[in-house]
């Protein structure tokens, strides 16, 4: 989004929310566009404009949502639904017999593998006795829950500070490593 774009979808704030921005100063003013244009430089003008509205339709306090809450809603709008905890634990449990292979591991989502951790975790789940299942199943889902809710606030971390975290990280391997 550039900066007449910003621009417009802080008009749209300031005649929703008159009041609150009633006080603000020129300076103020211009700050706000400065670090609006900067947080949403890699999104969409529909997108936050979408993101805005639904805030706005849906405000009982009588707020301006903050940047923080128009990008969640922007996700909301924008990633694909998640499986529940319960959801990817069956598909787990599908691949959970004497016979588990690499290949079954593979065959899992992304983001289920991650919850699960190794191939050989699955191999080692799908030999254990079934008495077992129930605190399996509960270990998985809280892995799961936490494995998803860092991947979307990963996903929400601005590119140009990604970017920065990768370069960073990269710096910390040894010599030869990188």
């Amino acid at each position: 989004m550039d900066k007449p774009e910003t621009l417009k979808i802080l008009a749209i704030l300031r005649i929703a929310y008159p009041n609150f921005y009633r006080t603000m100063d020129a300076d103020e003013y211009n700050d706000t566009v400065l670090l609006w244009c900067d947080l949403f430089k890699d999104d969409s003008f529909a997108l936050v404009s979408a993101a805005v509205k639904t805030l706005i339709v849906t405000d009982e306090k009588g707020y301006p949502p903050h940047i923080g809450a128009v990008k969640t809603t922007m996700a909301k709008l924008t990633e694909p639904p998640t499986l529940t905890e319960m959801e990817a634990w069956n598909l787990v449990r599908t691949k959970l017999s004497a016979y588990a292979t690499h290949e079954d591991f593979l065959e899992l989502p992304e983001v289920i593998r991650r919850a699960v951790g190794s191939a050989s975790q699955l191999c080692q789940w799908a030999q254990m006795d079934r008495e077992s299942l129930p605190v399996i199943m509960s270990n998985f889902m809280r892995s799961y829950k936490t494995v998803v809710t860092e991947q979307r606030e990963r996903g929400r971390i601005p590119k140009d500070v990604q970017a920065l975290m990768a370069s960073k990280t990269l710096n910390m391997l040894p010599d030869g490593d990188n």
